[in-house]
């Protein structure tokens, strides 16, 4: 099988007369060219504009506020319970204690100080607790019943307020 270089040799014709055949697309396509000479850098800097307007100040709405409230029944033996995470935009936590005064809870910023009750602080049923300006996880867990008794569930209730 022969080329169509071969065949040009075999009759003696110039290699050079050979043109290749257009099989598809435009040859003078100088679309390559137009656009390097449009996005070139130019040697000029852009105008300033002649006149900037003023801006005026944007005035910023104030955030609006959540109210972060639950309650829950801590049984005594669970792990330690998150009652609400982290919170830059916290402003006050209050804590009650709704049970009788037999049983109690137990809140701490991290889990591992609820395991004695000198690293917790724990919830009466007469005074709640209010942290202002607290704005770190919360966890709590029923206190733990004395040796040889039978542990009741702690029931409290909390209210987070957010900017």
């Amino acid at each position: 099988m022969f080329t169509v270089i071969e065949r040009v040799y075999e009759r003696g014709s110039d290699v050079s007369a050979i043109v290749p055949e257009k099989l598809a697309g435009d040859w003078t396509d100088d679309d390559g060219q137009i656009l390097a000479d449009q996005l070139g850098e130019t040697s000029n800097a852009p105008k300033p504009p002649a006149d900037v307007p003023a801006v005026q100040p944007v005035e910023v709405p104030p955030k609006t506020g959540r109210l972060i409230t639950g309650t829950i029944q801590l049984e005594p033996g669970w792990e330690p319970v998150l009652l609400l995470p982290a919170d830059p935009n916290r402003l006050t936590v209050v804590i009650q204690d709704n049970d009788v005064l037999s049983n109690f809870a137990w809140v701490a910023g991290d889990p591992q100080d609820l395991r004695f009750s000198r690293t917790a602080f724990v919830v009466v049923t007469d005074s709640p607790l209010t942290l202002a300006g607290y704005t770190g996880p919360l966890y709590a867990i029923a206190a733990p019943p004395p040796e040889g008794e039978e542990g009741l569930p702690a029931n409290i209730s909390y209210v987070a307020v957010t900017a």
